[in-house]
């Protein structure tokens, strides 16, 4: 089983700087899935913190925030589709996930992927945005994060996401 704990120091730190802005324009009921973070949610939101989105009533969620989570085997791009069903209507999935570098840090990261899978339960080769658009959701912001040294096999993409038609 994949482990649910917390993500190295510094890698937090970066994340929880870049997903902030995100977080401050939510409002309504909002659910956290994956690692935690020092994140502070404004008072708007009534935050819930879950291991995954099963159970959830359809059409009231004004947010999902994905932390290292979506990079899961089980986040197929069927399975993001289906977070449709749950959002309100002007629902926002944010993410904060491992995604595959650039240049060299590509080749050492698919030379790390299966180790990292068996060790954190989730690999850091996926293109996350391009999963989330192939589910049928726009991405409306992305940004690369490295974790120093910059570039190295610890590349995160953070950003938001929304479901503009559905079926």
């Amino acid at each position: 089983m994949a482990s649910t704990g917390a993500l190295d120091t510094g890698i937090a730190r970066k994340l929880s700087a870049a997903l902030h802005p995100l977080l401050d324009s939510l409002n309504g009921r909002v659910v956290h899935v994956g690692r935690p973070l020092d994140v502070v949610y404004p008072a708007t939101a009534s935050v819930e913190y879950r291991r995954g989105t099963d159970g959830l009533p359809n059409g009231e969620l004004a947010a999902v925030v994905f932390v290292a989570e979506l990079c899961q085997p089980r986040w197929t791009p069927d399975a993001i589709a289906a977070l449709a069903q749950r959002l309100a209507p002007d629902g926002r999935v944010l993410f904060a996930e491992p995604v595959a570098g650039l240049g060299p840090s590509q080749l050492a990261q698919r030379a790390l992927d299966r180790l990292a899978t068996r060790r954190w339960g989730y690999g850091f080769t996926r293109d996350i945005p391009a999963e989330l658009r192939t589910a049928g959701m726009t991405v409306t912001s992305v940004e690369r994060i490295f974790v120093d040294p910059a570039p190295t096999v610890f590349t995160f993409a953070v950003g938001d996401a929304r479901f503009y038609e559905r079926s």
